[in-house]
C-alpha cells in the first residue's frame, strides 16, 4: 500500500460489501416494511368498512327506508377502507427493488405508516366531500365520482385512487382550496355595502 494506496481495490470492496449486505438484508428490510404497512392498511380499513356496515345496517339502508343523507354517509368509510389498500398498493409497486443507498430512508420510514395511512384516508375524504358538493368535477371514461354516496364500488375505487396518488393529490387538494378560499376572500372584498 504504503504512500499510493489502491482505490480501484477498495471501491470494488466496498461494492462488493453493499451487495452482500442487501442479499442478506434487503429483502427482509422491503418485506418486514410492506407486512407492517399491511396489517396497518388492514387494521384501518377495517375501522372503514365497520363504519360502513353499521351505518347501512344500523340504519336500514337496504330496505330503503332510512334517511338518505345517513346512508350516503356510509360510503365514506369505503372510501376510507380503499385509500388504506391504494397506500398498500402504491408502496408495494413503487418499492421495486432496493438500493443500498435506500435503506436509511427505508428504515427511517417504519415509524410513519400509521401517519401515512391515516393521512390517505383523510385526503381522501376531503375528495369525497369536495366531489359531493360539487367543488370539484371527476370523471374518468363517462363514470362520475361524486356517485360514490350512493354506489358503494365508486366509493371503493375512488378511494383506492386517492389511496395510491396521495402525494399527487395533496397537492392539488390544496391547491384547490386555496382557489375556492381566494375567490370567497375576493368576492367578499369586491362587494359593497
Amino acid at each position: 500500500m504504503g504512500n499510493s494506496p489502491e482505490t480501484s481495490l477498495a471501491k470494488q470492496s466496498l461494492r462488493q460489501l453493499k451487495a452482500d449486505i442487501m442479499i442478506r438484508e434487503g429483502t427482509q428490510i422491503k418485506l418486514k416494511y410492506l407486512s407492517r404497512l399491511g396489517y396497518l392498511a388492514g387494521g384501518l380499513a377495517t375501522v372503514g368498512l365497520i363504519i360502513w356496515w353499521v351505518i347501512q345496517h344500523g340504519v336500514n339502508c337496504s330496505v330503503g327506508i332510512a334517511i338518505p343523507q345517513v346512508c350516503s354517509i356510509s360510503n365514506y368509510g369505503l372510501l376510507w377502507a380503499g385509500a388504506m389498500l391504494g397506500v398498500w398498493l402504491s408502496v408495494a409497486a413503487s418499492r421495486g427493488r432496493l438500493t443500498f443507498e435506500d435503506l436509511p430512508t427505508v428504515v427511517g420510514r417504519f415509524r410513519e405508516p400509521m401517519i401515512r395511512l391515516i393521512f390517505a384516508g383523510t385526503l381522501g375524504i376531503v375528495l369525497g366531500w369536495f366531489l359531493s358538493s360539487k367543488l370539484i368535477g371527476l370523471t374518468f371514461s363517462g363514470l362520475d365520482f361524486s356517485q360514490f354516496v350512493s354506489d358503494p364500488l365508486v366509493a371503493i375505487l375512488l378511494g383506492t385512487i386517492s389511496g395510491i396518488s396521495e402525494k399527487a393529490l395533496s397537492v392539488r387538494v390544496i391547491a384547490r382550496s386555496s382557489e375556492i378560499i381566494g375567490s370567497d376572500a375576493n368576492s367578499s372584498s369586491t362587494t359593497t355595502p
